[in-house]
């Protein structure tokens, strides 16, 4: 995990790591965070805080999401599509949906 910092215009490579680093995550900037959502069989998720430089969890998805897309829209921190791992038939299931993850700035 790394940043740039455009006031020394460098990349920053200091920074705390993640708790958890899964494969294949959502990411999205939301409510003064950068979040990373899910990955390949992971339904966690994660944020950092820039100004104090620390990492938190978050709330858990409904499903291991993977291979998707997060935004903030509106004050809301919205997952879309993607897939997740289904064991009872092997393979990876596509989602079309679309779910709100956090209903207003939580930090």
């Amino acid at each position: 995990f790394f940043a740039d910092d455009p006031m020394s215009k460098h990349w920053r490579t200091d920074l705390p790591q993640p708790i958890y680093l899964p494969q294949a995550p959502l990411m999205a900037a939301h409510g003064n965070a950068v979040w990373i959502l899910g990955g390949y069989k992971s339904s966690k998720t994660f944020f950092f805080q820039p100004e104090n430089e620390k990492w938190s969890s978050g709330p858990d998805l409904p499903t291991d999401q993977s291979w998707g897309a997060a935004a903030s829209l509106h004050g809301k921190l919205m997952v879309i599509g993607g897939a997740h791992w289904s064991e009872a038939h092997d393979t990876f299931i596509f989602d079309d949906r679309v779910f709100t993850l956090i209903e207003q700035n939580r930090v």
